[in-house]
């Protein structure tokens, strides 16, 4: 959970917070119930734009010679 950046309701970091153990594991529960579809793997996504623009900058400086 530490490495992805998500954006709640609640700050779980927030020091109020720490101490309430029953809003965090409801907090916590309600991420993981999503997770399963709505955190994928985009890597070959970023791969395919990066490619494509790239090459769309390579053909626009030959195009400009």
């Amino acid at each position: 959970m530490e490495k992805f950046h998500i954006i709640t309701p609640i700050d779980p970091a927030r020091s109020d917070l720490k101490g309430r153990a029953d809003i965090l594991k409801k907090w916590e529960e309600s991420i993981r119930a999503e997770a399963p579809y709505a955190y994928k793997d985009i890597d070959e996504v970023i791969a395919v734009h990066s490619y494509f623009y790239l090459w769309l900058k390579a053909f626009t400086v030959v195009g400009e010679i």
